[in-house]
Formats: C-alpha cells, sequence, structure tokens
C-alpha cells in the first residue's frame, strides 16, 4: 500500500497546499485495515491514507466539498461529516440505513456538501463500531471576513488581537481518543456473548500517540475515590484501573463475566509508543487549538501545565471567549482554545494533560508543548488537574457549561409545534439501551436507506416533523445517579434550552416551566450539536431539554456519542420535515438502486440466473426473494445469529461490481488525478461536454429501463370477455382486476360499496395504485387529518394544552390507516414484480378480511 499511500498523499497536499483559492474542494480518503502499532498495542485498525488519525480537511467557510472514499477494508463503511448540517444534501450524511447504503469492499462513494458554517468538525466513520478502530479526523472550515469574532472581549489591544487571528487561521487538532487491545467487532460479541458493557479501555491518546501504561495496584488503589469505594464494598478497580463487573455497578442484569477475553476489564500488557509533541514559538504571543474527542467510552478532560486556556468557541459556533484552567471534552465535543504564550525565559516543556474523569476507570494520558527557544528544563511543569481529572487547586477553574453565551446570542421560538420525551434506561440487559421506546438495532444499517423509502425504519426505531416546525426533545435519564450522556443530533443544531435532577415528569417546557423556571434558559441558549445530560451524584434520574427548527427536510439520527451506547441502541431516527424531502440527485439514486439490486443478486442468487429467467427477471425476483426474507427474519434472530448474518453479509459482497465499477473508476481517477486547483477553460468545456454525455447516456438507460419494468397495455380481449359469465349483482371478481391469472379460482363475495371499493382500489389494473413515494402525500394527508382530528380531541380533552392536542393528534396519525406509511406502497424503484408481490399481499389481507 506505500504507493497508493504516497500517490494519494500527494493529491490530499496538492488540495490542502491551495484550499485558500478552492471554490470546489475535492478530498480523498483511502482506507484500509492493517496491522499497527499503537500505543505499544500491535492490532488491526483502520488507517486513512496510511495514518491514524486521518489527514484533516482545511477549507473555507462557502466551500464546496466532493470528498471520495475508497473502501480498501474487508468490511462495508461509511463517512460521517460530524457536525456538518448537510442542508439540502441529506444523501451525503453518510448513516447506514438512513443517507445510504454501506460503501461494500472494493467500492467508493463520492460526498458532496457545502460548508455553510465555519468551526471545528470531525469526519469518522457511522458503520457498526468502527469509530473506535480509527476512522476519524478533523475538519477545519476558516470562516468568511464578515463573520465577526470574538477577540475583542479578550483584550482591545489591537496588536494582540491580530495575534489571536493569526493564530485562529493556523489552528490546528488535538484529537482525543481511548484505545483498545480488542477491535470493535470483537468487543461487541463479547458483549453479547457476557452480557457485559464495554466501560473501559487500554490506553488514552492525543492525536493517535500514547502508551498502555500498567499502574501499580497500590497507585490505582489511592486514586480511588470514596464513591467508588463505597461501590466496590471488598472488591478493587482491576489491573487497568477498570471498574470490575459487580451488581452495585451493573445491576441485576443477566452476565457472565467468565466469558470476557483478556483486557476487556483487566488483564493490562504495557505499551509503549510515541508521544504527541507540540512546538511552539513564544514570538507568536498565541496558538489555537481545537481540542475535540472520539472517544468510544472516556469523558476526557484536558489541561496544560501552567497554561490557562480562553474558550472561544464550541462545536464550530464562536462564544464570548471564557478563560479556564481545564475544559471536559465528552465525546463528539470541540472546544477551540486559544494559549497565550510564555515569554523565551519562561520557556521549555510543559505537559499536556487528558484523564478520564469517571467512576468507571482510573485512566489518563499526556503530550508535550515544548516551546522551540526553550531554556534548560530546571522543573517539571505544574499541573492544574490529578491523574483523575480533577483540580488539584481549588482557585483553578473548571468550563461551566452552564455559564457559556453565544457569540453573537440567537434565541428560538418562545413556543413550539411538537414535543418529543425520549426516555433513556437499559433495555434487557446492561450493555442495551432504549432512545424512546425502543433500543435501535444494529442491523437497521443493513436496510435499504430510508432517504429512499421513508417506511425502511419503523416505529419506534424513528419519529417524524413537519418541515419549517419548532420541535422540543427532553431527554429523560432513568436510574440512581445516572451516568452522562453526550446527545449527538445529525443535521442542524439545536438550542439547549434546560436541564435538571429527577425524572421529567411534565408534558411540555412550558408546563414544567411554571413550577421550574430557573431550570431553563431562553435569554441566551447555548447553540450545538453534541450536549451531555448533566451528572448530578446520587439523584433518582436527570433531564435534558433541547430545541430545534426544522429546517433541512430528510432522514438524519439522533444518538448517544458514546460509541458503546449508540452500539447498544440509543439511537433514534428522525424523518425531519417528513413530505418535503428534497429529490435525490440522480448519481446517487443509481447508485442506490444498482448496489441493491447487485447485493441482493450476489447473497440470495449467487450471482446466477435461476433456471427459465432471463437476467432482467432474475434481478427482480432476487430483489423480491431478499426483501421478503429480510422483513421476515431480521427481527428474529438471536444477536449472536445476527453477527454471524453479518460477516456473512460481507463476506458474500466481498467482490461484487467490480467489473462494473473499474471502468467508471479509470475515468474518474483521470479527473481526481488534475487535483484541485481545476484546468485550462478548454478542458474545462470538454469536460463538462463528456460529462453531459455520460449524464445523458445515464439518463437514457435509466428511462429504457423503467419504461420495460412498466405493464405492458392489455390487450383487446372483447371476445373472451363476453364468454365470461357476469358476475352477480353485490359480487366483486377479484381477478378480473388483476393483469396476471390468480391462483385462486371463483368469486368473491363483498357486499356493501365500501368493501367493494377496498378490493377496488388495491387490486386494480394501474399499478401507480401501489404508491412508490408515501412521503409526498403524508404532509397534505396529515393537514386533512389534523383539520378535522384536533378539533375533536379538543372537545374530548378539554383540560390540555394545543401542543399536548398536537401531539396526540400526530400519535394518532402515525397508527392511523391515512397515514401514507400505513397504507399499500412500495419503495421508489421497485420492481414490476415487487409491486406485483404487494398487490398479490394486499389481495390476500382483503380476501381474508371480507371472507369473515
Amino acid at each position: 500500500m506505500s504507493t497508493l499511500h504516497r500517490s494519494l498523499s500527494l493529491l490530499v497536499i496538492l488540495c490542502l497546499v491551495h484550499w485558500v483559492s478552492c471554490k470546489t474542494v475535492r478530498f480523498e480518503l483511502n482506507l484500509t485495515w492493517e496491522d499497527r502499532n499503537v500505543a505499544g498495542i500491535v492490532r488491526k485498525a483502520i488507517l486513512s491514507n496510511g495514518q491514524l488519525p486521518g489527514p484533516t480537511l482545511r477549507i473555507k467557510q462557502g466551500d464546496e466539498v466532493e470528498f471520495r472514499v475508497r473502501n480498501f477494508m474487508p468490511f462495508s463503511t461509511t463517512v460521517h461529516f460530524h457536525g456538518i448540517q448537510q442542508l439540502g444534501t441529506p444523501w451525503s450524511d453518510g448513516t447506514p440505513g438512513l443517507s445510504q447504503e454501506p460503501i461494500e469492499p472494493g467500492n467508493q462513494f463520492i460526498y458532496k456538501w457545502t460548508a455553510n458554517e465555519y468551526g471545528s468538525y470531525i469526519y469518522h466513520s457511522h458503520a457498526r463500531g468502527q469509530l473506535i478502530d480509527g476512522l476519524y479526523g478533523a475538519i477545519y472550515i476558516q470562516p468568511k471576513n464578515s463573520v465577526e469574532k470574538p477577540f475583542r472581549l479578550i483584550t482591545q489591544d489591537a496588536t494582540e488581537i491580530a495575534a489571536m487571528i493569526r493564530a485562529e487561521s493556523e489552528t490546528e487538532p488535538l484529537m482525543l481518543s481511548d484505545w483498545r487491545v480488542l477491535d470493535s467487532e470483537a468487543i461487541w460479541q463479547a458483549e453479547v456473548a457476557s452480557g457485559v458493557e464495554n466501560i473501559c479501555s487500554n490506553a488514552i491518546l492525543i492525536n493517535g500517540k500514547g502508551s498502555a501504561w500498567c499502574l501499580p495496584q497500590e497507585r490505582i488503589n489511592d486514586l480511588t475515590t470514596v464513591d467508588q469505594r463505597v461501590l466496590l464494598g471488598n472488591s478493587t478497580m482491576t489491573d487497568i484501573g477498570c471498574f470490575p463487573p459487580i451488581d452495585s455497578f451493573f445491576g441485576s442484569w443477566p452476565r457472565d463475566p467468565s466469558l470476557l477475553p483478556r483486557s476487556f476489564s483487566s488483564g493490562c500488557t504495557p505499551g509503549y509508543g510515541p508521544e504527541e509533541i507540540v512546538r511552539v514559538d513564544s514570538r507568536t504571543r498565541y496558538i489555537s487549538r481545537d481540542v475535540m474527542s472520539m472517544a468510544g467510552t472516556a469523558s476526557l478532560v484536558f489541561s496544560i501545565d501552567e497554561h490557562p486556556l480562553y474558550v472561544y468557541a464550541i462545536d464550530g459556533r464562536y462564544i464570548e471567549p471564557v478563560l479556564v484552567d481545564a475544559v471536559r471534552v465528552p465525546a463528539g465535543t470541540r472546544y477551540s482554545v486559544l494559549i497565550e504564550l510564555k515569554q523565551i525565559r519562561a520557556a521549555r516543556d510543559y505537559t499536556i494533560r487528558v484523564a478520564h474523569n469517571g467512576a468507571n476507570q482510573i485512566i489518563n494520558g499526556t503530550a508535550t508543548m515544548s516551546y522551540i527557544s526553550r531554556q534548560s528544563q530546571q522543573r517539571p511543569s505544574l499541573p492544574h488537574i490529578t491523574e483523575t481529572g480533577n483540580l488539584i487547586n481549588p482557585q483553578s477553574i473548571f468550563l461551566n457549561e452552564s455559564l457559556v453565551v453565544p457569540f453573537p446570542v440567537e434565541l428560538p421560538a418562545p413556543t413550539v409545534d411538537q414535543t418529543i420525551v425520549l426516555n433513556i434506561n437499559h433495555y434487557h440487559a446492561y450493555y442495551r439501551w432504549t432512545l424512546g421506546e425502543g433500543s435501535f438495532p444494529l442491523e437497521l444499517e443493513d436496510v435499504h436507506p430510508a432517504l429512499f423509502n421513508a417506511s425502511a425504519i419503523p416505529y419506534p426505531y424513528s419519529v417524524s416533523t413537519m418541515n419549517n416546525t419548532w420541535v422540543d426533545i427532553v431527554f429523560n435519564v432513568s436510574g440512581e445517579t445516572p451516568p452522562p450522556h453526550p446527545m449527538h443530533k445529525h443535521s442542524n443544531k439545536y438550542f439547549v434550552i434546560g436541564e435538571g435532577g429527577g425524572p421529567f415528569t411534565w408534558s411540555s417546557v412550558a408546563e414544567a416551566m411554571e413550577e421550574v423556571p430557573d431550570y431553563f434558559n431562553f435569554v441566551n441558549p447555548q447553540i450545538r450539536d453534541t450536549y451531555t445530560t448533566p451528572f448530578i451524584p446520587r439523584s433518582t434520574g436527570t433531564w435534558l431539554a433541547i430545541r430545534y427548527h426544522v429546517v433541512n427536510p430528510g432522514p438524519f439520527l439522533l444518538h448517544c456519542h458514546l460509541q458503546m451506547h449508540q452500539s447498544g441502541g440509543m439511537a433514534l431516527a428522525i424523518m425531519d420535515g417528513i413530505g418535503d424531502w428534497p429529490l435525490v440527485p440522480q448519481e446517487y439514486q443509481l447508485s442506490a438502486a444498482r448496489a441493491l439490486e447487485s447485493e441482493q443478486k450476489d447473497i440470495k442468487m449467487g450471482g446466477k440466473k435461476a433456471a427459465g429467467e432471463n437476467s432482467k427477471k432474475a434481478a427482480g425476483n432476487a430483489r423480491v426473494r431478499t426483501t421478503s426474507t429480510s422483513a421476515t427474519n431480521i427481527y428474529h434472530r438471536s444477536e449472536a445469529e445476527l453477527i454471524i448474518w453479518g460477516q456473512q453479509k460481507a463476506e458474500a459482497a466481498a467482490n461484487k461490481k467490480a467489473a462494473e465499477d473499474q471502468k467508471r473508476a479509470a475515468e474518474e481517477d483521470k479527473q481526481w488525478a488534475k487535483g484541485a486547483k481545476g484546468s485550462s477553460k478548454k478542458e474545462d468545456a470538454e469536460a463538462k461536454k463528456a460529462e453531459a454525455a455520460r449524464k445523458k447516456a445515464e439518463r437514457d438507460a435509466m428511462l429504457a429501463a423503467e419504461e420495460s419494468s412498466q405493464p405492458s397495455k392489455p390487450k383487446n380481449n372483447k371476445s373472451a370477455a363476453k364468454k365470461n359469465a357476469a358476475p352477480s349483482r353485490g359480487t366483486l371478481n377479484l381477478d378480473q382486476l388483476d393483469d396476471t391469472p390468480s391462483s385462486k379460482t371463483g368469486a368473491l363475495n363483498a357486499s356493501g360499496i365500501d368493501n367493494a371499493l377496498d378490493a377496488l382500489s388495491l387490486t386494480g389494473k394501474d399499478s401507480s395504485k401501489i404508491d412508490r413515494h408515501p412521503e409526498r402525500r403524508y404532509k397534505a394527508a396529515y393537514a386533512a387529518f389534523e383539520a378535522r382530528r384536533l378539533p375533536e380531541i379538543e372537545a374530548e380533552n378539554p383540560g390540555l394544552r394545543r401542543n399536548q392536542r398536537v401531539d396526540l393528534c400526530k400519535k394518532e396519525f402515525d397508527k392511523s390507516d391515512e397515514n401514507p406509511f400505513n397504507q399499500v406502497h412500495v419503495a421508489f424503484d421497485a420492481t414490476r414484480d415487487e409491486v406485483a408481490a404487494a398487490r398479490e399481499a394486499e389481495r390476500k389481507k382483503t380476501e381474508a378480511r371480507l371472507a369473515r
């Protein structure tokens, strides 16, 4: 892979060198699964262009991004752009099962999106648990000149402000993460087999560097807190500083720790890797760093010895700068900090400290900030935090999240159209979690994406909202002293409007504000995409309330960003702006349809047509067989069976589509080899002409395929019709309504006009009556339902507030036959055979009902 890595590095460097002048920035990511020594632990890891973390994507606000991912790994993957709004581009969100099918081995996918906002972001895998295997990297979007900066709130000195602006423009990421001896699939299988959640890691990394330290047990015991000792009883923290799998921490959920592999929660093997060195020059006055966390389980605290931090942006948005000594950095969050550098006489090495601050483990890591003009090192630098992430000096300051003020302040709407209360708790096992009424199965990553079939993710794994409405989401966390959960929302950001201890017992935020107004902030609420539910010791639950404006229709995920919790089901699909989803570009429609058909042929037919089938019919029948099998079995297998099924599926898909993609890849390589600088006007014109011809050919091919899949016109069978006996009045013969002979003979009695109309609407010849786009009718159908039903609900429940009546109306509509998603429909790209199968299923249901 060395040649491949070198060639890709050249392209990436070319793009990054010219990022200032780019309008369209092309970025390539080559994903490989290779042995790697990380923190002295040698195991397989995901490398991005040969490195871990992946290379940083640096762009300007307003740039168009084309991000090509090539998968050279033996399993499928996707890449999500964490914090990027994807306004108008839901197909590039990188969430399998919602916005795309996974990128299978040997395939590639090009994500296209616009950098609408400025600031610090992350790209990372969103397939299964691959994030903790190393697939992540930083994104920095330089703000437009018109964006006001908050540095004048620190100082009025023009020279100092200029130094701060220069530091921000040269900011670099400090990516914090945890690392394990076991890879993500081995951890998931161990959780399923033992019932024990993975709550610990083996090393803390800073920009992918660090060591796996094995502290003496005496030192671990010394660092154990009083609260931990109470829970431990006669036990101690394990040799990796991990809380053992005992009832006081894991509750009474079924588990068998004897099935856990070594290093999962104990069994420390020391490993030593290189340390990250941050080199600074005191003459620059300031440096900026984007401190971000891609930890799988750790809740990390960041600090630099003897250097206070000006926090000036969080999650990519400016705030009023706050001077602190240490910052908590939950998984998925990004904190941009300015560091004032010392004068030359104090220039030496200072330790950068990152420590986990939670009851589940004692673990930390370090890096070094080294002045290039450093004097001789006379003493160790003085820390602000302990090895467990607590402040040493009472005068030192943690960043207080509740006091953070956005810059500038923006306000949400004072009222909302919808309130969604989501309960968070364990689900049948300690490693399984709920978000709402269900536990999101990992297997939903493999369904035909909701972007192409909005009913692919059923209730209780999804909720729907209407476009241009305001929505409140309340996370209601159950349990005694529940752990904090960093809740991340894809698409646009949200306002953090309230949080508190105890269960959320109100039906709405408005009702809660009447009783506990001090728990809410509508004066200057934070604007975030990842925010943590509060941690309150000895509480009987906690809650967090957020509010957002539905302005970006499409299917997006809401989830806890602790990887073990997300894998365990703490996720929910939000069908934002249902009924107003944008038209998916042809290139993404083709990709989805082609991948689905190829997958089904390979897995169910082994790529071969059955006897008596032509190729087109074989493809269509394969799709029907796969669809029915998946729908029947995917939720009724054990998790162990599902793991095996997923592995078999990945192996079966490993060699598919290679011939088809080879020609396209060769053509695209010619374009991508030109890099990000572009080409001459003549070359541009020729490229555009060739691209237009290619797209026209694709459109013609799709049109021909669509026309060939439509039902043929019925032949003139007047004479045959005369020979058939006329049905008796009040009797409807369903066999006469289909264009294919029924397997049943005889007539069906459909007495009554309603039953007859039902039968006609479901079994008519016109295949268009089998809806391919229920999402297009959803908005109008709900509006009609609400206009009729809302006054009735008001009469039935005069004591309810309007938002409560609307919520009740929405819940009724979700289950109503008037909901287009509850009516017969098929995927937009369904074949003729699929339509026929759907109609036959409805025929049988109708016959069974009318025969009663």
